[in-house]
C-alpha cells in the first residue's frame, strides 16, 4: 500500500461511528441488524427435522456441523410473506399462508452460505439452504443487493407475474421476498452519495427471496440423458415465461439451471435467478443510453460478444442454452480433446496435474468461454471462436460414440449447431454494424489437434423416466430439418478451410453454403419452435413415440476435465462469470475494474496449429497477426 494513512483513516472512522451496542451504531458499521443469533429452541426444531431425502439431510447436517458453526453460526432472519404465493395449494399450505399473511413476516434459520460472491461491489449475492420455521422444512434463501433503477424489477415481482400468467412448471415457487428493513426504512447503500465520479453508482437495496424448491448444481447429473432432460425442462420454462408472461430471462448459464433435490427418481430441472430478466414491454421501449449487456460471459451468444452494444433478444437466450450443453460436454464427457491418461480413480491433485497439461482443451475452452479483448469506449468484445465455428458449419468437439452409435448428446449438438448455422446465415450484418465498436487488441481462434474418440461403454438396462409433457410439440418432418449434410457428420474446427476476406472487419467471414430444400429459412431462433423440436427429437420419434435411449444411461458423467485447466487458472469468479449489465445499474467501481483488465487474454502458447491462426488473421486485416511462439513450427 503506497499510503497506509488511508487504511488507518478508514478503520478510525469505522470505529468512531459509536461505541454503544445499539442497532443504529451497528447498522452504520455495516451490520445487518435484521439477523439475530438463533435461539436454542429454534435450533432444536432444525435438529428434529429428519427428511428421507439424501440431499435435504445433507444440507441440514451442513448447517449443524460444528466446524461450520464456528465460523458461520446459525442466525434467524425474517422475510416478507408473499400472500399470493400459495394460492390453490393444499389445505395445510393454505393454513400456513393465512398465518404468514397475518404475521406479515416469516422466520428462517440460515448458516453457512452454499453460494457466495467475493466482490465488494454489485449485487453481492449469497445463497443459503435454510430452514423454514413455520413449515418445518428446508428452503432456499437468496440474499442480495438489488439496484434501484428504472426497468429493473424485484425478483419477487417477477415470480408474481409468472404465476399470474400461468407459468409454474420447471420454475421455483416463491414463498417470501422483499427488502430488508433497517432502523429507518429499507437497508440502502450510501456510498454513491459520497463519490465524486460521474455518473454515480446506482443505489442498492438489501433484499431477500425465499423459494420452496432446493436445487443442486446442474453439474451433479448422473448421465447425459439426465443432463438433456434437465436442460430441456429449463428450456420449456423459458418458453412459457416468454410466450405466456412476456418475460425474457437474459442470463441462461449452468449456474441458473438447477436440479430439484426432491425429484431424485426422475430428476427434474428448473430455471432459476430471474433478477436480470426484462419484460417485453421494457425491451420495446427506446433507451437514451447505450444498450445494456446482461448475462454470464461464457454463455453469451456470439453476436452479443462480437457486437458489444447490441441489446439482448430472444435468440441470444436460446443460443446460451447451446453453450450450456457444450460446456457440460467438454467438462464431463469423453471427447477428442480428453487426455488419454484420465480415469475415475485419480485423486484431486493427480487430476489437476493431468488437466493442467491439456493444452488443446485449454485453448478450446478459452476460445469458447473466456476469450475477450478491450474495445473502444470501455466495452469488451469476444466470441470470435464461437462465431467462426457457427459460420463454418462445424462442431466445437467430437464426443465418443456409444458402442457403434452416435450418442444422443452428440446428436443433439449436431442439430443445435445446424440451427445456429441457419440463424447466422440470416443475420443482417450491415444492420448490426451500429452495435459494433473497434477492438483495441484481439485474439484469434486457434485449431486443436483431434484424437480418436471411438471408445466402448457398458449400457445400463434401466430406462429413463419421461417428465416433459410435450405432446404439443409437432415433430412431423422434423428429422429432415436437422439432417447432417451429405458427406457425413458436421466437421470439427480442425477441418475448416481458410476463410475468405471478410466484408465486416469485426467478425469472421460469412460462410454461405447453399441450404438444402428441407432447411428452414430466416432467423430460426426468433422463436422457440425449432430448438424445442431439436430437444424433443432426442426423446421422441417424428410420430410421437418414446425413443429407447437406454444407451444414454450408460453415458455416465466422467471426471471434471476443467479442474486445474490452464484456461481457467487465475480467473476469479468475478472475471470468469463476467456479467453484462444494464446501464441503469452500471456502477463506477465495476467500470473502473474492467478498464484495468489486460487488453487481451491471448493463449497462443498452447501448442496450437499456428498456420490456422495465421490464416484467420489474414482474413481479418483489422486484427494484427500474433507472432509465432518461439520453439514451435507450423503444422
Amino acid at each position: 500500500m503506497k499510503d497506509p494513512h488511508h487504511l488507518f483513516n478508514f478503520l478510525y472512522s469505522l470505529a468512531y461511528v459509536g461505541t454503544a451496542n445499539t442497532s443504529t451504531v451497528r447498522q452504520r458499521q455495516g451490520y445487518d441488524i435484521s439477523a439475530q443469533l438463533a435461539p436454542v429452541a429454534d435450533i432444536k426444531h432444525l435438529k428434529a427435522y429428519n427428511p428421507d431425502n439424501f440431499y435435504l439431510r445433507g444440507y441440514r447436517d451442513f448447517m449443524l456441523n460444528k466446524g461450520s458453526q464456528a465460523a458461520y453460526p446459525i442466525y434467524k432472519v425474517y422475510c416478507q410473506a408473499l400472500d399470493w404465493a400459495e394460492e390453490n395449494e393444499g389445505q395445510s399450505t393454505r393454513r400456513t399462508t393465512r398465518a404468514a399473511a397475518k404475521n406479515k413476516l416469516k422466520a428462517f434459520l440460515i448458516g453457512r452460505p452454499v453460494t457466495t460472491q467475493c466482490s465488494l461491489t454489485g449485487r453481492c449475492t449469497k445463497g443459503f439452504v435454510g430452514f423454514d420455521l413455520q413449515e418445518k422444512r428446508m428452503c432456499f434463501i437468496k440474499d442480495s443487493w438489488r439496484p434501484l433503477a428504472p426497468r429493473v424489477h424485484p425478483e419477487w415481482e417477477v415470480y408474481k407475474r409468472l404465476k399470474e400468467r400461468g407459468v409454474s412448471k420447471f420454475i421455483a415457487t416463491a414463498i417470501a421476498g422483499g427488502d430488508v428493513p433497517g432502523d429507518d426504512g429499507p437497508q440502502l447503500t450510501q456510498t454513491q452519495e459520497y463519490l465524486a465520479s460521474v455518473p454515480q453508482p446506482v443505489q442498492r437495496s438489501h433484499c431477500r427471496l425465499v423459494t420452496r424448491e432446493v436445487g443442486r448444481s446442474l453439474g451433479t447429473y448422473d448421465n447425459s440423458a439426465e443432463l438433456l432432460a434437465v436442460v430441456y425442462n429449463a428450456l420449456r420454462a423459458h418458453r412459457s415465461a416468454w410466450e405466456l408472461a412476456e418475460i425474457l430471462h437474459r442470463d441462461i448459464s449452468v449456474g441458473n439451471i438447477m436440479i430439484n433435490v426432491e425429484s431424485s427418481d426422475k430428476p427434474e430441472g428448473f430455471l432459476n435467478d430471474w433478477d436480470l430478466c426484462k419484460y417485453a414491454e421494457d425491451l420495446r421501449k427506446p433507451t437514451t443510453q447505450p444498450a445494456g449487456r446482461s448475462g454470464t460471459w461464457p454463455f453469451m451468444s456470439a453476436l452479443l460478444l462480437q457486437y458489444p452494444k447490441k441489446p439482448v433478444e430472444l435468440a441470444d437466450d436460446l443460443e446460451s442454452f447451446v453453450y450450456v450443453i457444450v460446456y457440460m460436454a467438454l467438462r464431463f464427457h469423453i471427447h477428442d480433446m480428453t487426455d488419454p491418461g484420465l480415469h475415475k480413480d485419480l485423486n484431486f491433485d493427480e487430476l489437476a496435474a493431468i488437466n493442467g497439461g491439456n493444452e488443446n482443451l485449454a485453448t478450446r475452452v478459452h476460445g469458447l468461454f473466456t476469450e475477450n479483448w478491450a474495445c473502444e469506449g470501455g466495452y469488451r468484445g469476444g466470441g470470435m471462436t464461437k462465431i467462426w465455428i457457427i459460420k463454418s458449419d462445424m462442431l466445437p468437439l467430437d464426443l465418443r460414440k456409444l458402442g457403434n452409435q452416435t450418442s444422443p448428446l452428440s446428436l443433439l449438438m449436431q442439430r443445435l449447431y445446424r440451427l445456429l448455422h441457419y440463424h447466422y446465415l440470416a443475420i443482417d450484418y450491415p444492420q448490426m454494424a451500429k452495435y459494433s465498436t473497434n477492438p483495441v487488441e484481439a485474439t484469434v481462434p486457434v485449431q486443436l489437434n483431434n484424437q480418436d474418440s471411438e471408445l466402448q461403454v457398458p449400457l445400463s438396462q434401466e430406462d429413463i423416466g419421461w417428465n416433459q409433457d410435450d405432446d404439443d410439440v409437432d415433430l412431423a418432418g422434423a428429422e429432415g430439418i436437422f439432417a447432417v449434410p451429405a458427406g457425413g457428420q458436421s466437421k470439427t474446427q480442425g477441418d475448416a478451410q481458410a476463410p475468405p476476406k471478410p466484408t465486416d472487419p469485426f467478425i469472421s467471414a460469412v460462410i454461405n453454403p447453399q441450404p438444402r430444400a428441407a432447411a428452414p429459412m430466416g432467423r430460426v431462433l426468433d422463436n422457440h419452435d425449432f430448438i424445442i423440436k431439436a430437444f424433443s427429437l432426442v426423446f421422441k420419434t417424428e410420430d410421437g413415440q418414446i425413443r429407447d435411449i437406454r444407451p444414454a444411461r450408460g453415458d455416465r458423467r466422467f471426471v471434471d476435465q476443467f479442474l486445474g485447466l490452464q484456461a481457467l487458472i487465475g480467473l476469479t469468479p468475478k472475471r470468469f462469470s463476467t456479467k453484462r449489465k444494464d446501464p441503469e445499474e452500471e456502477d463506477e467501481e465495476e467500470s473502473l475494474r474492467l478498464s484495468k483488465l489486460p487488453r487481451t487474454t491471448s493463449r497462443l502458447e498452447y501448442g496450437q496449429d499456428i498456420s490456422f491462426a495465421r490464416r484467420v488473421a489474414e482474413a481479418m486485416p483489422s486484427i494484427p497477426e500474433v507472432p509465432e511462439p518461439k520453439g514451435q513450427t507450423e503444422g
